[in-house]
């Protein structure tokens, strides 16, 4: 990252790339998802409860991020004796996990692609044109990616927003009754799905080292998330509203499916799911560019600080691919995107938790070492 420090990101920047991170996949797996596990149509609440639980979390790292400004959490633990062990074996964990999620977003990628636009195209020629960008995004370093986000993410947001509008008519409010009627045991079920949905917070750890102290906010990232959380809750409720709770269970990607069913008067668009893709292409790219960056980035500056191998970009996107085609189908997909995020979550929560304990630590070092020093 040394060489991208002179960029500033504003808060702005920051929020966006948070919402261009958590949409990227979800938005067109998560009702599906949900259906499948809760078997009740209160998805929707339990995306309000994790978007609050997230926003809640963002505000406390937030918080530690003041203790270091202008240092990312790793070069913070790399300033003690037992952190500079701590930061490595973290950044091991992040190289595996950001490989993990861009691996996941080129397999999502490929198979819808090819069930809804190119069903005659090979598998890796998709995945080797996508990952062939998304390494020249990388070699262009954090400045071009932020504003591709920025470019991007209202294109994708309109895209939607627009779908959902001309899919009110259609909607079925009796697909959402009865609230409550199984209880809260499918609620909580439903939360610890929408660990994957959230995937994405985790780049604070970096790139709020982007920013410069007085920028250290929380409001601005969580009015990102609120937002991400409406978008979510919306195109859950329509799912279901509009084709049933029992229909969806057995969609792979139900928001493809209410961009086919919107006619567009005059007959301009005929085939309005297969722009939407080409729109969400986009913010994929993006959210897997970033994921690769950060990957080159950590492997830079924790295991080869004093060298830069300008084919380490190359390198991980050979990586990623092969990852990629692990999963077979898309049900080993998704149990693969499970175990990816449940590795996400241990790292936000050991970050955290981490990061304030050693704080604590140091404070009280440093109290300890003045009374030391004033006794004497």
């Amino acid at each position: 990252m040394n060489n991208q420090f002179n960029y500033k990101i504003s808060p702005l920047e920051m929020s966006i790339s948070i919402m261009t991170m958590l949409i990227c996949v979800s938005v067109f797996v998560m009702p599906s998802r949900l259906a499948e596990t809760m078997n009740s149509p209160d998805g929707w609440i339990s995306i309000m409860i994790s978007g609050l639980a997230v926003a809640g979390l963002v505000t406390l790292y937030t918080r530690l991020q003041r203790h270091f400004p202008g240092q990312t959490l790793m070069d913070y633990f790399r300033q003690g004796t037992l952190g500079k062990w701590w930061a490595l074996l973290m950044g091991m964990a992040f190289v595996l996990y950001f490989v993990g999620v861009a691996a996941y977003l080129v397999r999502t990628l490929v198979f819808v692609v090819r069930l809804y636009v190119l069903d005659q195209t090979p598998s890796e020629a998709i995945a080797s044109l996508f990952l062939l960008t998304t390494t020249y995004a990388v070699s262009k370093g954090l400045q071009g990616i932020i504003h591709l986000n920025l470019l991007f993410l209202p294109v994708t947001l309109f895209m939607g927003l627009g779908i959902l509008s001309f899919n009110l008519p259609a909607m079925e409010l009796a697909n959402l009754l009865p609230v409550l009627g199984e209880g809260l045991s499918p609620v909580l079920k439903g939360v610890k799905e929408m660990i994957v949905p959230f995937l994405g917070v985790e780049i604070l750890f970096f790139f709020m080292a982007h920013m410069t102290a007085n920028h250290l906010r929380a409001t601005p990232l969580n009015v990102g998330i609120l937002v991400v959380t409406l978008i979510y809750v919306m195109l859950t409720v329509m799912s279901y509203a509009v084709f049933s709770l029992e229909a969806v269970k057995v969609i792979a990607f139900p928001t493809v499916e209410l961009a086919k069913e919107v006619e567009v008067p005059g007959g301009f668009f005929e085939r309005l799911e297969s722009l939407m893709i080409t729109i969400w292409i986009m913010t994929i790219f993006n959210a897997a560019a970033v994921y690769q960056y950060l990957t080159v980035t950590i492997i830079n500056d924790q295991f080869l600080p004093h060298t830069k191998l300008a084919w380490l970009p190359s390198l991980t996107a050979f990586v990623i691919f092969i990852i990629a085609f692990v999963p077979k189908s898309i049900t080993e997909l998704f149990t693969f995107a499970e175990w990816v995020g449940w590795l996400g979550a241990a790292l936000f929560f050991l970050g955290v938790g981490s990061g304030y304990v050693s704080v604590w630590v140091r404070n009280k070092t440093a109290t300890w070492n003045m009374t030391e020093g004033s006794d004497k």
